[in-house]
């Protein structure tokens, strides 16, 4: 049966003092992003009323229905932040239309959609869809007949569009099947010529076809993971740190971040990321803080794909309304996605059955140090003098990355000193590529719509388009859209003077939406937004220019190709509209099955005013991408972005009155890098992990005796030991990162305050012998408390480190004694559930009990399945902790949440064994802990 979307408008009073008696001061703000306090709150309501009856119910979306803006700038005026304030949230839920129609009658906020229509896909969905084929017998044999082993598939999902289909109520998706194998980089091993269609609503296969087979692409050079590469390496660079010896400059209060002259509000959103809000400056001058910017967000991103052929002309992606963008934030890495001076910031969402997930360090803000100049100026003219000034630059920034698929997009915002706010966004990941015939381009006669990267590869032409929604006021609501022109003029015979031309300037205000559709580059102009009612002491309207940083592109496709007509904001990479709160999203609403009737083009059809009123302008960013052998087989960073720059904002250069920054000098000591008396397998593994993820080993460095107070380093010859010391360069650093190079997975270095990573491993679903990430089910750390192990020292302090490596009575104790230890598993596998690993446990704690009998340990055994109930949900990439406590008990959790926990050394020791003992998953993981504990025994004390 079809299914109908309903859209659901909860007004509720969510900071209510009997539901939040304590809330902070900082979470008052109307438009911080729904917390996962606020989302059970959500989901409790929802199912809690006739549409909970429903078996169909699920969550699409759950968002904050942002405050009208009028509210939001009154209460940003009037300096109350205690107050409550009125939380509404958006959200979009499928019932099935028999459902639906029966709670429309009692439920007036329900609203129909059109058939078919939907916000973006669950990742629950996604998952479930992805998996059909492997048990779908045409597909089977489509693998046999390509040489393919079925456990080495990996499918993808992929949306279907509309290309003129009329009355179409399902809400259909497509699969496009590739080969891991050998490699992690399954996106560069193609099945091509097989199209699988997915009903989503009856989650099953409505349509198949295996319309030509082509060689599978080799798996040989296409994995990307430090630990898969081999000589010859590149050169190395050598390692750095970031220093703020006075600390950080900026203060997040809340999702309200202070930094310079500049405040602003940072939230989360599903579908968006990042979203800017309330974006103020401060001028000096005046003695005031000036309006800039009320919005500014990524509203979408469209990729389509320039291959007709059957399995590719769908490939048509709305990465942000069909996807959503920040649905696939990645969490950022310390030290490698961003500087160790960063801070991070979760995000929550809602799963399909409604409950909050957490996004932790979904954003990073830290501040940067370019080693560039702000300004500067030498002036060698005055006689015998020369005179020179500069500033350093620094500015603030705020990331997040958003992970679709195979393409990573690092989105920044960046505030600087001088009033401009500088937006980027960078391209890095993995090509789409095509399965060929061709080896070599002498063999190619026809239009393959690519670039041959390697044998049986063509990497297919596309474009990214990225629009940005920015909602400005500058220095007041009301303003206007200005085109400067630049336009040749002719010198009057009568000047008297040689020269023949010149250019000026003519300035021309957009009355109207069709004024203001710009095609940047196709006549020289800058584009400005002004306030009319705001002028200079010179007479000059205050505003801001908005300059492109990149090559401006737009949509080439013919205006009746159905992809263009959906984004038919494209052709224009700059649109002004009035402010409707309604309209955020260029592509429409809902994206996914749209027709192109309600996105950006279409409502600007109304021609409506747009000069000295409140404003937001469009600007769209992006590459048309001819691919390169450089970019296989992952590519490096493509950047593009704009500014937006102050421009008669200011009486003159802000920067003229900020203090040259002081310089700090670390003292003048001899650095070495930190070695301790042996560094066991574990560690050298591990450091060449962390250095292959990009993990600064820097953060410490060890000072050689005497150095510092001298200036020079230790005499040649000395026989003096040296003593390790730590030097802390940046307070409250987060612990190293080290990275399982199988499936990439990271873990830190230390948890649960204090227990100390002894190793890593995976644990396989399949048989052992599959070696790559598709049949990973988890990956694993092992956490020990190092005081509790080196209770061990007495018994084993005379072995040495060779003796107790291997040691099985060492294992024996690790296992038996009350040490607290924790197994942290990390899914891997999509399929993975909680049943699972209750199937599992219980199979192997049950075999261990069986050993020792006795009538209580069948009730046993029930009271320990019975902490893995269903309702609890295994995503990909949630953290499932097992951990030993004082007196023997196991503590369960799922993302920090505990699931239950139960006193019984009877139950830790066989799930600890599956780890560290006889019966371990990954015996290269076991020596690795073996090696560590042994250096743990044998450290000395200080």
């Amino acid at each position: 049966m079809s299914s109908q979307l309903w859209l659901l408008f909860l007004s509720f009073l969510l900071f209510h003092p009997l539901l939040h008696p304590c809330l902070p001061l900082s979470s008052a703000h109307p438009l911080d992003p729904l917390t996962a306090a606020e989302i059970s709150t959500i989901r409790r309501v929802i199912q809690s009323s006739h549409l909970g009856a429903s078996k169909s119910l699920a969550f699409h979306y759950v968002g904050l229905d942002e405050p009208d803006k009028p509210d939001v700038l009154a209460w940003a005026q009037s300096g109350t932040r205690g107050r409550r304030q009125r939380r509404r949230a958006f959200v979009v839920a499928p019932l099935r239309r028999g459902d639906a129609r029966d709670r429309r009658r009692r439920h007036r906020r329900l609203r129909r959609l059109r058939p078919g229509l939907s916000r973006f896909r669950t990742l629950e969905e996604l998952e479930a869809a992805a998996a059909l084929p492997l048990n779908y017998t045409p597909f089977v044999e489509s693998a046999r007949r390509r040489g393919v082993a079925l456990s080495d598939v990996v499918c993808s999902t992929f949306t279907a569009g509309w290309f003129g289909e009329a009355g179409r109520g399902r809400r259909r998706l497509k699969l496009l099947c590739f080969v891991a194998g050998e490699t992690a980089n399954f996106y560069m091993r193609p099945m091509e010529g097989i199209t699988v269609v997915v009903d989503l609503d009856e989650m099953r296969i409505i349509g198949y076809r295996d319309r030509v087979v082509v060689p599978v692409p080799k798996a040989e050079g296409t994995d990307y993971r430090a630990a898969k590469q081999r000589p010859p390496f590149a050169p190395e660079t050598k390692p750095g740190v970031v220093v703020q010896p006075a600390g950080k400059g900026f203060r997040i209060d809340g999702h309200v971040i202070r930094w310079s002259n500049w405040d602003f509000h940072l939230s989360y959103d599903a579908r968006a990321g990042l979203v800017v809000s309330l974006a103020s400056v401060y001028d000096a001058e005046k003695g005031a803080r000036r309006r800039v910017l009320y919005r500014g967000y990524v509203s979408e991103v469209f990729v389509p794909y320039m291959d007709p052929a059957e399995e590719w002309y769908f490939r048509t992606f709305f990465d942000a309304g069909e996807y959503g963008f920040g649905l696939w934030a990645s969490p950022l890495e310390p030290m490698t996605d961003c500087p160790a001076n960063a801070e991070f910031m979760d995000g929550y969402y809602a799963a399909q059955d409604g409950e909050p997930v957490k996004l932790p360090n979904v954003f990073c803000v830290f501040e940067r140090y370019s080693g560039d100049a702000a300004w500067r100026h030498t002036e060698l003219g005055i006689p015998k003098q020369m005179i020179s000034e500069v500033r350093q630059e620094v500015s603030l920034v705020v990331r997040m990355v958003g992970a679709l698929g195979n393409y990573d997009y690092v989105t920044d915002w960046e505030f600087k000193t001088s009033g401009s706010i500088k937006v980027g966004v960078s391209l890095t990941g993995i090509l789409e590529v095509k399965g060929t015939p061709y080896t070599h381009t002498d063999q190619i006669t026809t239009d393959v719509h690519g670039s041959l990267l390697a044998e049986n590869t063509i990497a297919v032409y596309h474009d990214h388009f990225v629009t940005y929604y920015l909602d400005l006021d500058i220095d007041g609501l009301n303003n206007t859209f200005i085109k400067s022109k630049l336009k040749t003029a002719r010198v009057a015979d009568s000047s008297g003077v040689p020269r023949r031309s010149y250019w000026t300037v003519t300035r021309e205000a957009a009355n109207m939406e069709a004024d203001a559709h710009v095609e940047i580059g196709s006549v020289p102009a800058e584009l400005l937004v002004v306030n009319p009612n705001k002028k200079t002491k010179m007479g000059n309207h205050v505003g801001y220019r908005l300059i492109a940083n990149g090559v401006p592109v737009a949509s080439l496709l013919s205006d009746d190709d159905y992809p263009q007509m959906r984004a038919s904001y494209g052709k224009k990479q700059v649109w002004v509209t009035p402010y409707n709160k309604s309209e955020k999203w260029a592509a429409g609403l809902y994206v996914d099955n749209s027709r192109g009737d309600d996105n950006l083009a279409a409502w600007s059809q109304r021609n409506r005013a747009i000069k000295n009123v409140d404003i937001v302008v469009w600007h769209t960013v992006g590459f048309h991408h001819i691919p390169y052998q450089e970019d296989f087989p992952l590519m490096p960073m493509l950047s593009s972005g704009f500014e937006l720059r102050p421009s008669n904002f200011f009486e003159s250069n802000p920067l003229i009155r900020l203090r040259s920054t002081k310089q700090t000098h670390l003292p003048n000591c001899t650095l070495i890098p930190p070695k301790p008396p042996q560094m066991p397998a574990l560690r050298r593994a591990m450091a060449a992990a962390a250095v292959g993820a990009g993990v600064g080993l820097a953060i410490s460095i060890a000072l050689e005796p005497g150095a510092c107070a001298s200036g020079r380093g230790r005499k040649a010859g000395s026989e003096a030991s040296p003593v390790w010391a730590t030097l802390s360069l940046v307070k409250s650093l987060p612990p190293k990162i080290i990275v399982e190079p199988r499936s990439g997975t990271k873990f830190p270095s230390v948890v649960d305050g204090g227990r100390r990573l002894l190793g890593v491993g995976v644990r396989y679903r399949w048989s052992p012998a599959l070696k790559h990430k598709n049949n990973i089910s988890y990956a694993y750390g092992v956490y020990a408390d190092e005081s509790d192990v080196k209770r061990l020292r007495k018994k084993y302090s005379t072995f040495s480190v060779s003796e107790l490596k291997g040691n099985k009575e060492l294992i024996a104790d690790l296992l038996d004694q009350d040490l607290r230890m924790t197994i942290s598993l990390q899914i891997v596998n999509r399929g993975l559930s909680i049943g699972y690993l209750r199937d599992t446990f219980a199979k192997v704690v049950g075999n261990e009990l069986q050993k020792y009998g006795g009538s209580n340990n069948k009730e046993l055994l029930q009271r320990f399945t019975s902490i893995f109930t269903d309702e609890h949900k295994l995503l990909r990439n949630s953290i499932f902790d097992l951990s030993r406590e004082p007196g023997y008990i196991l503590r369960i959790r799922i993302n920090g949440k505990e699931m239950g926990k139960m006193e019984s050394n009877l139950i830790c020791k066989p799930l600890l064994d599956l780890y560290v003992g006889k019966n371990a998953y990954d015996k290269q993981a076991l020596q690795d802990i073996q090696s560590t504990l042994a250096s743990i025994l044998q450290e000395r004390s200080d």
